[in-house]
């Protein structure tokens, strides 16, 4: 359980599954 992971998937989420706020 990573903290890094759960925003990456967080932000995954909020952007819609797109991918846009990939760093």
């Amino acid at each position: 359980m990573n903290r890094e992971k759960l925003i990456k998937m967080a932000g995954t989420i909020r952007t819609g599954g797109k991918g846009t706020v990939r760093r």
